[in-house]
């Protein structure tokens, strides 16, 4: 049995995050900016989970982030802080997470958008007095369900597996 993988382009990795840094400062169109899915999170989180070496950097990520926030008009830092938590607790359990069945990849990239998006409102609402919004948390749990989607739109596999 021989395996043979295929590279993984910088041009591609390129374009998805372009396009989801366009979709996620500008949003989707006729779905709301609350609820709407963070896109270049879940690309950030992809390549950063089954990108091996030409993932995403920190720095990388960083100034996508701040980028998007000022694009958007809103608090420079936070989506920064939200993509570095995002690619760190993806680099922590890449390999798990590619061993793993689908849907207990959908459960974990369901529970890590909640989670993460569940701190970054506790600090917005403990340091800047804004209020706590619950959609927000629900629909960061529902980005999980796009996971096949992206998976499927980005690039699926990455190795093919020959049998001789």
């Amino acid at each position: 049995m021989t395996v043979y993988r295929t590279n993984i382009t910088t041009k591609k990795i390129f374009l998805s995050i372009f396009f989801g840094m366009m979709f996620s400062t500008f949003g989707l169109p006729g779905v709301s900016l609350i609820i709407s899915p963070d896109v270049l999170g879940l690309v950030l989180f992809y390549w950063a989970m089954v990108g091996g070496d030409a993932r995403p950097k920190l720095g990388t990520v960083f100034f996508l982030g701040c980028i998007v926030d000022i694009l958007s008009g809103q608090i420079v830092g936070l989506h920064s802080l939200k993509y570095l938590l995002l690619a760190l607790v993806s680099m922590q359990f890449d390999n798990r997470f590619r061993m793993s069945a689908p849907l207990h990849k959908i459960t974990f990239v369901m529970i890590t958008f909640f989670l993460v998006e569940l701190i970054l409102s506790g600090l917005l609402s403990f340091y800047m007095s804004t209020p706590f919004f619950t959609e927000r948390l629900i629909a960061a749990a529902v980005w999980g369900l796009i996971w096949p989607l992206m998976g499927f739109l980005i690039q699926k596999d990455y190795s093919r597996v020959v049998v001789k």
